[in-house]
């Protein structure tokens, strides 16, 4: 059973893993992208040519938004279907790190001789979970860092020698990127990031203490 549970969150870690590396590159891409609009054209004295250097930044830019769409719609349906995945993990994690860290403590305060190889295997097992729940909140703290750095994109590009119409259209866009916070969180309040990961972990040793004072108070 053991085995079957490992392998199966293997699956699962190696999926959600490739799949949030693949967006992450996917918005590098696309600030890279916005950020070099109209910054690889020569300046020019000539009206003719700054005309069509503006026609091309604004397709270029009206093309980097479709994609950027479009891979917004991808991430929201991501969510969609790994949400309950991930909270799920974090909270078997959570759970998980806090009955090895009160075994670890009970087992090397007892009177009792203890047998090395259970510490051992309390101590991987407590390592592996931790940096499983760590892996999740990393990754998702940089794919919220990555979809929030497009605006960074969009101002870096040369838009302040584009006419009017890329004005609006880069406007339009940040409007958009800064009404849209999709993000995976495990309450209301909290979102899937390092923050959470170091909130667990306190959270973690402040129940572990307290169980521990009541068992004392009981003897």
């Amino acid at each position: 059973m053991g085995i079957f549970v490992l392998n199966y969150s293997m699956i699962v870690d190696n999926f959600l893993i490739s799949l949030c590396w693949v967006i992450i590159a996917q918005y590098e891409v696309i600030t890279t992208a916005l950020a070099k609009i109209g910054n690889d054209c020569e300046h020019t004295h000539f009206q003719n040519e700054k005309d069509n250097n503006s026609f091309e930044a604004y397709e270029d830019l009206k093309s980097i938004i479709m994609d950027q769409n479009k891979l917004y719609i991808k991430l929201k349906s991501f969510y969609r279907v790994v949400w309950i995945i991930v909270i799920f993990l974090i909270i078997i994690d959570s759970v998980l790190l806090i009955i090895l860290t009160y075994s670890f403590i009970m087992i090397c305060s007892s009177a009792e001789s203890f047998s090395i190889f259970n510490i051992l295997k309390i101590s991987t097992a407590f390592f592996v979970f931790v940096i499983q729940l760590y892996l999740y909140c990393y990754l998702f703290d940089v794919l919220n860092d990555k979809k929030e750095s497009v605006n960074f994109g969009l101002y870096s590009c040369d838009w302040t020698k584009m006419d009017l119409r890329f004005k609006k259209l880069l406007l339009l866009a940040m409007k958009f990127n800064n009404a849209n916070k999709l993000k995976i969180k495990s309450t209301p309040n909290k979102i899937v990031n390092l923050q959470l990961f170091s909130s667990v972990m306190t959270t973690t040793f402040n129940i572990v203490t307290v169980m521990l004072k009541t068992m004392n108070g009981k003897n």
